[in-house]
């Protein structure tokens, strides 16, 4: 059957009055006056070819929003479509029908209509702003009246300001505290004084962290844990150190052999402080080992600075030590 046959006849002209109706209501009660056809209304018209495609348009977009509408014949659709319009606002016109009735040359409306199931009203739409059923405020003043003193305070009010959220805190570099930071002053000494293949012979040992622990502790009776045997084998204060080792003749004589090495370069590196003295004016020497990843400052009071050590260039920043796989940076302050 045609359109005609299924009750869908023509509506009256765009610019005529329409008969009013109500949402509940498929018909206009009586003693309603009759109401204007609203913007989309209108645009939906000068869009189409003529006031019938006009109307299709807006009858398939009404029972998309609406689906059981179609059930109910063309004048419940009819009814809808005028409650809608008698509504006056593209607020409260389904989102599907906004589409069907958007004009390309106007702007797209500032909001987009959403329809959810009524629970309370089987087969029926409850119709409403996307901002309304999101639970944001929306102005309900109709166009061309004068907002309230309360509304004219809302509208201009700024925004609250937004809570200052701070950002993520770097992470500290781990601090320890020694007395014997003048050890860190012989670590770029290793490979200048030939110490260092002796510690790196695999014979030996079973890595060179062990084996440089294994010295600082023998130059000086240190701790396991102080943070200056750890920053000599590339260790940050706090790290567990390296296992215990009980050495054997062959690492004993190994170690000796570079202590003796070291204390040579010395002796060469600072005559005014050659004698039996040597290794306890370099080695004991307070300082704050400051440890990140693959980086070891070693800060020392600005009171501790020594014109010998200075003049042997002992003191001059290392930078990175491949063989130790961290930076050393020396500082006063």
């Amino acid at each position: 059957a045609g359109p005609a046959a299924a009750g869908f006849g023509p509506l009256p002209p765009a610019d005529a009055p329409l008969p009013a109706a109500t949402f509940d209501d498929d018909a206009a009660a009586p003693g309603d006056d009759a109401v204007a056809a609203p913007a989309w209304w209108a645009a939906t018209r000068r869009a189409a070819a003529d006031a019938g495609s006009a109307h299709w348009a807006l009858r398939l977009a009404a029972m998309l929003s609406a689906p059981a509408l179609a059930r109910r014949g063309a004048a419940a659709v009819d009814a809808q479509l005028r409650a809608w319009m008698r509504a006056g606002s593209t607020e409260e016109v389904p989102s599907a029908v906004a589409a069907a009735t958007a004009d390309p040359a106007m702007p797209a409306p500032r909001t987009q209509a959403a329809t959810t199931s009524d629970p309370a009203r089987p087969g029926r739409a409850r119709v409403g702003s996307a901002q309304q059923q999101a639970g944001v405020p929306v102005s309900t003043r109709a166009e061309g009246t004068a907002p309230t003193a309360a509304a004219r305070s809302a509208e201009s009010d700024p925004p609250p300001p937004q809570p200052d959220v701070p950002a993520p805190a770097a992470a500290e570099p781990l601090i320890g505290l020694t007395h014997c930071g003048g050890l860190l002053y012989l670590a770029p000494l290793l490979p200048l004084c030939g110490a260092l293949p002796l510690l790196e012979d695999p014979a030996l040992w079973p890595d060179l962290p062990q084996a440089l622990h294994q010295l600082a502790l023998q130059l000086w009776p240190l701790a396991p844990d102080d943070p200056a045997a750890l920053a000599f084998c590339g260790l940050m204060p706090l790290q567990p150190p390296p296992p215990p080792l009980q050495p054997s003749p062959a690492q004993q004589a190994a170690l000796q052999q570079a202590q003796a090495l070291l204390l040579t370069h010395l002796d060469q590196r600072l005559p005014d402080w050659r004698g039996p003295g040597l290794l306890a004016r370099v080695l004991c020497r307070p300082a704050r080992i400051s440890a990140d990843p693959g980086w070891i400052e070693v800060i020392f009071p600005l009171r501790d600075v020594a014109i010998e050590l200075r003049r042997a260039a002992l003191d001059l920043d290392p930078g990175f030590l491949p063989w130790l796989g961290v930076v050393l940076r020396y500082r006063y302050e």
